[in-house]
């Protein structure tokens, strides 16, 4: 007799699990009656974590044992509450001890506007208007003061940046320019400008794995640097703020003085890499896209800027070409030949509108 194989109507592997008539027995039921519960009981979120904020207020003696929140479940709804995380968060940030707690908390940050980006969350009690409200500059401001002194520095400086960055894209499509307003005043107002002198800074020769290690976290400052001050420019071309626009402009001839700098280091022959040439370049491009970035310097003139502007573009592209002609077919090569193309066209109506003169 032939055998045909056939399946199971109901597979040998299947655990049947027993129906229970105590649901409380059950683990998730359990949970949402617990949570459900407290929040009928105390009347909101917030009423539930301010109470079980505070280890003396006594819990009802009505209250059954088994439907009172853990540590556990207080934790989860402080999470899943924004304004109540981000707090946290910011708190967190301003009492910590290491850095590394201050970047844990910065990548918790950053988790609550991907979360509102995924979701299309804007507007109120999205992650951003509840920042407003809590005043993210008191925790974040004193990582931006100083230059870093150590690895770890630089590392932590890194984050702040990268989250800084992220939430201005998050809010590049909204009216209220308190943010942009903020970082603006506080990279004009310091003399000093230790974040625009950062873009300088140059690395030794690699020496061991300590300075392999620094120059990898070096290089990554570098990007978030240049990713932090792109996105400032991005959020500037829909401004119409009044005093947002009259911070732009100081904000872009101080920047486009210090990439032109970042340039002459980055293109030495002692100094050539293309991810930091390309990043220069494409800084260049958002700083000379809006007309007039050439007025509010305080030692150049505009003709003058431009003609400096002029050669660097000049030498990056036939260095590119003569020199290392190999890398301009590669892809950053590409990358780098387009941003220095696209500065020569808005140097060349800068040049035009501002020194009609002397061109």
């Amino acid at each position: 007799m032939v055998k045909v194989a056939i399946h199971h109507a109901v597979s040998p592997y299947c655990t049947v699990v027993p129906s229970s008539s105590d649901l409380m027995n059950s683990r998730p039921p359990s949970d949402m009656l617990k949570v459900a519960w407290n929040l009928a009981w105390y009347g909101g979120i917030d009423q539930v974590l301010e109470q079980n904020g505070h280890p003396g207020i006594n819990t009802p003696p009505e209250f059954l044992e088994n439907l009172m929140l853990s540590p556990v479940d207080i934790t989860i709804l402080k999470t899943t509450n924004v304004a109540k995380g981000l707090q946290d968060c910011l708190v967190s940030i301003t009492e910590a001890t290491s850095h590394s707690v201050v970047s844990s908390t910065l990548a918790r940050m950053r988790l609550y506007l991907l979360n509102d980006k995924l979701a299309l969350k804007r507007g109120t009690g999205s992650s951003i208007s509840t920042l407003h409200d809590l005043e993210w500059q008191t925790a974040l401001s004193r990582f931006l003061l100083v230059l870093p002194a150590c690895i770890e520095d630089e590392k932590l400086l890194a984050d702040v940046l990268a989250f800084l960055s992220k939430m201005l894209i998050a809010q590049r499509d909204s009216t209220d320019t308190r943010d942009l307003n903020l970082l603006l005043e506080f990279l004009l107002r310091q003399e000093t400008s230790p974040l625009m002198n950062l873009l300088l800074q140059t690395g030794s020769p690699a020496q061991g794995e300590m300075d392999e290690i620094q120059t990898l976290v070096r290089q990554k400052l570098q990007k978030e640097l240049i990713g932090f001050f792109n996105s400032i420019l991005q959020s500037l071309t829909s401004v119409t703020n009044r005093k947002c626009l009259l911070l732009a402009g100081p904000f872009r001839t101080q920047l486009s003085l210090k990439l032109l700098q970042c340039l002459r280091i980055t293109n030495a022959p002692h100094f050539y890499g293309l991810p930091a040439l390309e990043r220069t370049l494409r800084g260049m491009v958002y700083v000379t896209a809006v007309p007039g970035w050439t007025l509010r310097s305080t030692t150049e003139d505009p003709y003058t800027l431009c003609k400096k502007y002029l050669t660097g573009l000049l030498e990056v592209i036939s260095s590119f070409y003569v020199e290392w002609g190999g890398n301009a077919m590669s892809f950053m090569g590409k990358g780098v030949t387009k941003s220095a193309v696209i500065c020569l066209l808005q140097l060349s109506y800068e040049m035009i509108t501002q020194a009609k003169d002397k061109v």
